[in-house]
């Protein structure tokens, strides 16, 4: 019976190391449902690639108010995101990201971006006197900026083309 539990142990250890080591390399699927329990940052969803941005807001009596401060902090959360993106992407596509003009590059490449950005939901924590929004943009988008960009050089424009998966897939779960 010792040798057998101890086999029991020992499959059991195995499968959860095997569970822990290919759920590094597996993307996390979001259901749109669930954005309320997530963090702004790069998912895969049904859908395709997004990036989100989630606002939170509370403490203020109109709820107006409270849903324009959740919305704008949803759009500083997908800034957020979005920079950090492209500052890994620029470095995955050689970039020197510390050189003046490629930072304004970089700056500009991201306005561009959040363009597309849009707030799409919205939770209404009104008990809590407190309110959420989701900012949402696609991959797509991205490629559809990067691909009409006149900021970049051709060669550079290729590299981040060929990288946006990628650089999107390695930030998957890091919240």
């Amino acid at each position: 019976m010792g040798r057998r539990h101890q086999c029991v142990w020992w499959l059991l250890a195995l499968g959860l190391w095997l569970l822990c080591g290919c759920a590094k390399t597996q993307l996390a699927v979001l259901a749109p449902t669930d954005w309320t329990a997530s963090a702004s940052g790069a998912y895969v969803t049904d859908e395709g690639r997004v990036f989100y941005g989630i606002g939170r807001a509370s403490g203020l009596r109109s709820a107006m108010l409270l849903r324009a401060t959740a919305d704008n902090q949803a759009q500083t959360e997908m800034a957020r995101v979005i920079k950090g993106y492209l500052a890994r992407l620029s470095a995955a596509a050689g970039m020197d990201a510390t050189a003046p003009q490629d930072r304004q590059a970089l700056h500009d490449l991201a306005q561009a971006v959040l363009r597309h950005a849009r707030i799409v939901d919205h939770s209404d924590l009104s008990d809590a006197g407190a309110a959420m929004s989701l900012c949402r943009l696609d991959l797509d988008a991205v490629r559809q900026v990067l691909r009409s960009d006149v900021i970049l050089e051709n060669a550079l424009q290729q590299r981040m083309l060929a990288e946006t998966e990628r650089v999107h897939d390695a930030m998957v779960g890091r919240h």
